[in-house]
């Protein structure tokens, strides 16, 4: 599994194997700019422009389960744990298995 932030206020989550978008979480009301995923725990966590950065359980129903408040100007970066970062307006996601790159667009 992959995410992405899509240019969009929205974050996807990619099936990297079948190269197929498995679902879309809302939340954010300006672009996504930076997303970090912690796979082992299924947390997402993204940040915008919007100012917020929103932590997400990608097993949940829900779009996200906590909303951060407090940054006075666009989120740039996020972390969670070990976790796979990627940043800027890239709508494409390599992701590293093995000893070769998948890539999805």
């Amino acid at each position: 599994m992959g995410v992405v932030a899509a240019l969009t206020r929205q974050v996807q989550l990619w099936d990297t194997v079948k190269c197929r978008r498995v679902r879309t979480m809302g939340g954010h009301r300006m672009r996504v700019g930076t997303l970090a995923w912690c796979a082992h725990r299924s947390v997402v966590s993204s940040g915008g422009r919007d100012r917020l950065i929103l932590n997400r359980d990608v097993r949940a129903p829900n779009d996200f389960y906590a909303e951060l408040r407090g940054h006075k100007s666009e989120v740039r970066d996020v972390a969670v744990g070990a976790a796979l970062s990627l940043h800027g307006d890239s709508p494409t996601l390599t992701v590293p298995t093995n000893s070769y790159p998948t890539r999805c667009s």
